[in-house]
């Protein structure tokens, strides 16, 4: 089969028709070249761009070069050009990581600016081969040795698919290809450089490999369709359990049921962090290495002291009794409605009463014979009952609460407790605390709703009448 050939089946193949357009993402070099004559030589609908990664100093002239063949096959033409080395140093990671982060960033904003199918780039089968060494050496596991794929969702983009049709065609033959059409790509000298690994492994480790087996390319490859192959089934099992132990939380956040989860075998524990946190950074494009899942996998099995675990990529993991939550907020995301009070709210006792402390939260209180008192339950207590003869003072007052403010609860037999270690010791989120509301009767707090009331007001032997207080949501 000749290389147009292979290229039309690998495209009909993932369902791409000649008049869809494809935008092509062109270098310059032997490959990519190819791609895109080839493409135009099949009749199809294409458009080229080109990043300047300003690397070294003929990239300009590259950047013409690639512009120049674009007019030759009458192909629209995008390009910009990064400073690579300058992204890499302020986000303190790799050159390789910053080109690829600014490239397909650039190639996928593009193709959705243009409306095209897909975008396509020129990986052959000798960098499938460079790809899984390059797994292999890290210690990466089934992913990572069933290698790239010629149809593949992207971090980049939510429904423009990443395509690679020379996938499973060898550098050699592409060399010969531009050879016999006399296309003159440019050459990379960075390709020979040994600093970077994938050089290495192409320039030393694969000839030292092919001194053991002169077909190990050809190996490597048939390993990575087997791997492949169980990896696709895998997956299909993985998204089931993923969906029966996960469930979507606020704020974007996943809530992972710590029963069900231990439950599984490790593989797959690994398997459902993994999709879980690649979701969470679904938007950014950041990748998820096998050490983040791993931190994960030891903190949902033995939480630290703090229940709280910061990751990489500014995610966050936090546990409690049912659940590990990753999020991507730095405070554990809050469930349900809870009342927020911003203001000082002032208002006379007088029975009945009625005010509003919050947005769609009202206070109501009756004064009530004690004969009507039930004790609350519940793990909220959203009504509490105040000895009625023992308030003074005609007004009440809703706020939050002040630093350095005391609480001396129901049950401590009249002792105090800084509110922020009450509301530490309840397990009250962080992100609610500053805001909680507290009622303040005679100058104390008479009631932090949801808890119980102060010890001064309780309700004892020889209290007559009470105050029946409720937080209730508005109707």
């Amino acid at each position: 089969m000749t290389i147009e050939r292979e290229i039309l089946s690998n495209l009909q193949k993932a369902g791409f028709s000649p008049d869809e357009l494809l935008l092509v993402a062109v270098s310059g070099g032997p490959d990519s070249l190819m791609l895109a004559y080839a493409l135009h030589a099949l009749g199809w609908k294409i458009a080229i761009a080109h990043l300047d990664h300003q690397l070294r100093p003929e990239s300009a002239s590259e950047c013409a070069f690639v512009k120049k063949a674009a007019g030759e096959l009458g192909a629209d033409f995008y390009h910009t050009a990064e400073d690579v080395k300058l992204a890499a140093e302020q986000g303190g990671i790799s050159i390789e990581e910053a080109a690829r982060s600014r490239r397909y960033g650039f190639l996928f904003k593009t193709a959705q600016n243009i409306c095209a199918r897909a975008v396509l780039t020129a990986h052959t089968a000798d960098d499938q081969v460079e790809t899984i060494l390059m797994h292999l050496l890290r210690g990466s596991g089934t992913r990572g040795l069933s290698g790239m794929q010629m149809v593949s969702k992207s971090p980049f983009h939510k429904t423009i698919p990443l395509v690679r049709p020379l996938l499973r065609i060898w550098r050699e033959d592409i060399e010969r290809y531009c050879k016999e059409r006399g296309l003159e790509p440019v050459q990379d000298a960075s390709n020979q450089e040994r600093t970077y690994l994938r050089n290495r492994i192409r320039h030393e480790l694969i000839p030292l490999l092919e001194t053991y087996n002169p077909s190990i390319k050809q190996s490597v490859v048939r390993l990575a369709e087997i791997v492949q192959d169980d990896y696709e089934f895998l997956e299909k099992q993985y998204e089931r359990i993923f969906h029966d132990v996960i469930r979507k939380g606020p704020q974007n956040s996943l809530f992972i049921s710590r029963q069900a989860f231990s439950e599984l075998a490790r593989g797959a524990q690994k398997a459902v962090i993994y999709r879980a946190l690649r979701a969470l950074l679904a938007e950014t494009g950041d990748q998820v290495d096998s050490e983040t899942v791993s931190a994960v996998l030891a903190f949902a099995q033995r939480p630290t002291s703090t229940h709280h675990l910061a990751l990489p990529a500014h995610l966050h993991a936090y546990a409690n009794d049912r659940e590990i939550i990753l999020t991507r907020s730095a405070a554990l995301p809050v469930e349900g409605k809870f009342p927020q009070c911003d203001e000082w709210l002032r208002f006379t006792l007088h029975d009945p009463f009625q005010i509003e402390i919050a947005p769609g939260f009202n206070l109501h209180g009756t004064v009530e014979p004690v004969t009507r008192y039930r004790k609350p339950s519940g793990d909220l207590l959203w009504e509490t009952y105040l000895d009625a003869d023992r308030i003074t003072d005609s007004e009440a007052l809703v706020r939050a609460h002040q630093p350095g403010e005391r609480f001396f609860p129901l049950g401590m037999d009249g002792h105090g407790i800084k509110v922020s270690d009450f509301f530490i010791n309840q397990k009250i989120p962080v992100t609610l605390r500053k805001r909680w509301p507290l009622m303040v009767i005679d100058g104390k707090i008479a009631w932090i709703p949801g808890f119980q009331p102060a010890h001064a007001l309780r309700v004892r032997e020889g209290t007559n009448r009470v105050w029946h207080v409720q937080l209730r949501e508005a109707k």
